[in-house]
C-alpha cells in the first residue's frame, strides 16, 4: 500500500475494511503498513486501524508480539471478516481464545461502546477468568487509553461505574442500562432479568460435563437456557474444543445451529498429519497423551475415543426396497404431555425374506391419545393396502398400555374396523433397561442389516448430507414401472404444534449421541422389533428381490 493510503482512507465514510488492498497483504507487507502508520504520527489512522484490523490490535495495540505468526494472522483475517454466528472448533494451545475473546470483545468495545456483551463459559469462575483478562488489560494498557481517550478510563477502578468481576465491566457510554458492557457468567448460573446485544459462548463444558448422559443433556439443556439471555437481535459467537462425540458441541453441529469454523492441530485433521502452529516438539509431547484425548481435543475427532455405543460412519441406506415385505408398525406411547415428556415414536419396519429389515416411515413428537390412536389406524390402513405387504402387525409398548388398550377397543367399535395390538413387555424399570432395549439394534446397524432410506448422505468423517434418490438410476426404473412408493422418500412429518419436520434429522440425532442424546424414543421403538419375533414374507419365487441380501453386489444400491 502506498504512503498516506491508509491515512486517507480513515477519513471516508462508511468504508468496508474488506475491500481495501491492505487486507491483501501478507503478514510482513501489513505489518511494514504498521510501521509507516505509526511513523506517520496519524491518530486517526491508528484508531482507525484497531477498531478494523484485529490483528495490528493484538500485536501493535494490546501488546502480543507471541502473535506474529503466519498462522495467527490468516486466523485474524478469516474472524474478523465473518465474526458471527460461527462455532470455532479449534485444537488447544491454538489461540482462538486470544482472538476471538480477548481482541474481539475489545474490538467491539471500541466499534460500539454501547454494546452490552456476555462472556459464558461452563461455570461463572472460568467465565470470570476470561473477564479478568480484559480488566487487566484495560486497566494496565495506558497506550490504549491514549488512543481511545472517548471509549477507556485512564483510572477505570475509580471512573467507571461498574469495575469488577461480579457486577462485569463498564467502558465510557452515552446510555445507562442494567447491563455493564462486560459481564462473566456460567452457563450453569445465568442472571435473571439482563439481555445482552452480543453473546460470547467460550468452553461452555469441560470434562465433567462429559462424565455420563446426565452430565451431557443437562450442559445442553444449559445451553438452550442461554440463548434466552440475548437482545432480539443478538449477536452469537461460540469457541470451543471437543471433549466428547456426543458433547454439547457435536449436538449444536448436528442441528447446524451455527456455521462450523474447524481446524484441527495438523493439516489433514490426523495423527500422521504435519502441525499447522504447533512445532515438532510441541506436537511430539501432546502425541504421548491418550488417544483419545489427542483426538477430540487436538484432532476434534472424538470418534476415535468415543463411547457412543453406534458409529454414524456403519449407517447404510435402502433406496428401493422389495417387493415382498412384512411390516412392524411400533409405538413407544409418550408419559405425558407437559414439555419434558418422552415423544411418542412410531417406527414401520419392514422385513425381507432374509429378515434384513428397512425403516420406511417413522414419526416422533408429542401427541395425545386420540392422535396416537389417528396413527395407528391411518399407518395399518396404509401398509395393509400397499402392494407387496404380506403382513402388517401393530406393536404398542406396555407402559400406559391399559388406558391406551381401553381407548383403542372404543374406537374400533365406534369405527368399525379391527386388527390385534400387541402389548410390548419389556419392563421400563430397572437399571439401563431402556438403554439395554436399544443396544440390541446394534449388531444389525453394523452389520448392515437395518437400513434407513437414502435421504442423506455420510463421507467417511462422519458428516451428514442431505441426497435426492429420485435422481438415482434403479429408483427411476421402479418409478417407471409404476412401482414409485418402493423407492426411498424423505420422511416429512408435522408435529403437535403444526411444524414440519424430518424424522431422519430426529433419528440421527438419537443415532449420533445415544446414550447421551436428550431424546431416544425413536431409537427404543425401532428396538420393539424384537420384542414382535418378526416373520419374513413368503417368497414365492417371482419377487424380484433386488437388494434383499446385503451380501449381494447389486444388494442395497448405495448410490455414488
Amino acid at each position: 500500500m502506498p504512503d498516506g493510503a491508509v491515512a486517507n482512507l480513515v477519513h471516508a465514510e462508511d468504508v468496508d475494511p474488506m475491500r481495501l488492498g491492505f487486507w491483501r497483504m501478507s503478514r510482513a507487507e501489513a505489518e511494514a503498513a504498521y510501521v509507516k502508520v505509526f511513523q506517520s504520527g496519524d491518530i486517526n489512522a491508528i484508531r482507525w486501524l484497531g477498531a478494523n484490523d484485529r490483528y495490528f490490535l493484538l500485536t501493535c495495540l494490546l501488546r502480543r508480539p507471541d502473535c506474529r505468526h503466519d498462522w495467527i494472522y490468516a486466523r485474524c483475517r478469516e474472524v474478523e471478516a465473518d465474526p458471527d454466528n460461527h462455532i470455532d472448533l479449534w485444537a488447544r494451545e491454538h489461540y482462538k481464545s486470544t482472538i476471538i475473546t480477548f481482541a474481539g470483545v475489545i474490538q467491539d468495545m471500541i466499534r460500539e461502546p454501547e454494546l452490552c456483551q456476555v462472556i459464558f463459559s461452563h461455570n461463572r469462575p472460568a467465565a470470570k477468568a476470561f473477564l479478568l483478562q480484559i480488566k487487566l488489560e484495560l486497566e494496565d494498557n495506558k497506550f490504549l487509553y491514549q488512543i481511545y481517550p472517548d471509549i477507556f478510563f485512564e483510572n477505570p477502578q475509580k471512573e467507571a461505574a461498574k469495575w469488577n468481576e461480579d457486577e462485569g465491566i463498564c467502558v465510557r457510554r452515552k446510555a445507562n442500562p442494567r447491563e455493564a458492557s462486560l459481564e462473566a457468567w456460567g452457563i450453569d448460573s445465568m442472571p435473571t432479568g439482563k439481555h445482552f446485544g452480543k453473546l460470547v459462548y467460550d468452553d461452555i463444558i469441560d470434562e465433567k460435563d462429559v462424565t455420563n448422559p446426565d452430565a451431557i443433556k443437562r450442559n445442553i439443556v444449559q445451553y438452550e437456557l442461554s440463548v434466552f439471555i440475548g437482545s432480539r437481535e443478538c449477536r452469537q459467537q461460540m469457541i470451543g474444543t471437543r471433549y466428547h462425540f456426543a458433547d454439547t458441541y457435536g449436538v449444536i453441529l448436528q442441528r447446524k445451529i451455527y456455521a462450523e469454523r474447524r481446524y484441527p492441530a495438523t493439516h489433514d485433521g490426523t495423527f500422521d498429519g504435519r502441525p499447522v502452529f504447533l512445532s515438532d516438539k510441541r506436537w511430539s509431547e501432546i502425541m504421548r497423551l491418550t488417544k483419545s484425548t489427542v483426538a477430540a481435543q487436538m484432532l476434534l475427532n472424538p470418534l476415535a475415543g468415543s463411547e457412543v455405543a453406534f458409529d454414524i460412519r456403519q449407517l447404510k441406506f435402502w433406496e428401493v426396497r422389495p417387493k415382498r415385505i412384512s411390516v412392524y408398525v411400533l409405538m413407544d406411547a409418550s408419559k405425558g404431555r407437559h414439555a419434558k415428556s418422552d415423544d411418542t415414536a412410531v417406527a414401520v419396519i419392514g422385513i425381507d425374506i432374509n429378515r434384513n429389515k428397512y425403516l420406511l416411515e417413522a414419526l416422533r413428537h408429542r401427541m395425545p391419545l386420540s392422535k396416537r390412536w389417528e396413527t395407528l389406524r391411518n399407518l395399518w390402513k396404509k401398509w395393509t393396502l400397499t402392494p407387496g405387504v404380506q403382513l402388517v402387525r401393530v406393536g404398542v409398548e406396555q407402559f400406559g398400555m391399559q388406558t391406551d388398550a381401553e381407548y383403542f377397543d372404543e374406537r374400533m367399535k365406534a369405527e368399525d374396523i379391527s386388527f390385534p395390538i400387541e402389548e410390548l413387555a419389556w419392563p421400563r424399570e430397572g437399571l439401563k433397561s431402556k438403554e439395554h432395549r436399544i443396544e440390541r439394534l446394534e449388531p444389525d446397524f453394523r452389520m448392515g442389516r437395518l437400513r434407513l432410506p437414502r435421504v442423506r448422505t455420510i463421507d467417511d468423517e462422519g458428516r451428514v448430507d442431505h441426497f435426492d434418490p429420485t435422481k438415482l438410476k434403479n429408483c427411476q426404473e421402479v418409478a417407471n414401472q409404476g412401482e414409485r412408493y418402493r423407492c426411498a422418500a424423505p420422511l416429512l412429518k408435522t408435529d403437535h404444534d403444526g411444524k414440519v419436520y424430518d424424522v431422519i434429522d430426529r433419528f440421527l440425532e438419537e443415532y449420533m449421541f445415544f446414550p447421551f442424546a436428550p431424546r431416544d424414543d425413536l431409537l427404543d421403538a425401532m428396538s420393539r422389533i424384537y420384542d414382535m419375533e418378526p416373520e419374513p414374507p413368503v417368497f414365492y419365487g417371482d419377487e424380484g428381490q433386488r437388494g434383499s441380501n446385503p451380501l449381494e453386489p447389486e444388494a442395497f444400491l448405495d448410490g455414488p
